[in-house]
């Protein structure tokens, strides 16, 4: 059903969603967002209850990212011995 054809797509795509991550992942939120005002403390208590908008969303979905630290490195090696063996 499947050809070999899809698996190297789904690979890849596989690929880059764990590059995506490791991209989301190296924000730094004091060093880098806060400049751009989009860290948790730029948010104001309004904002808060009222969590509508699409930065706010973005800036805790950005804060829910950063608790993939841990599993993205063994996800990473996985990646990496994966890569070394097939190539």
């Amino acid at each position: 059903m499947f050809g070999l054809g899809f698996f190297f797509s789904f690979g890849s795509f596989l690929l880059s969603v764990v590059l995506f991550l490791n991209a989301v992942l190296i924000l730094n939120e004091d060093r880098f967002l806060s400049r751009f005002g989009w860290s948790i403390n730029s948010i104001s208590e309004f904002d808060r209850m009222n969590d509508a908008s699409i930065k706010n969303k973005l800036i805790y979905s950005l804060k829910v990212i950063q608790y993939l630290r841990v599993p993205m490195i063994v996800i990473n090696g996985v990646v990496i011995i994966l890569q070394l063996i097939f190539g």
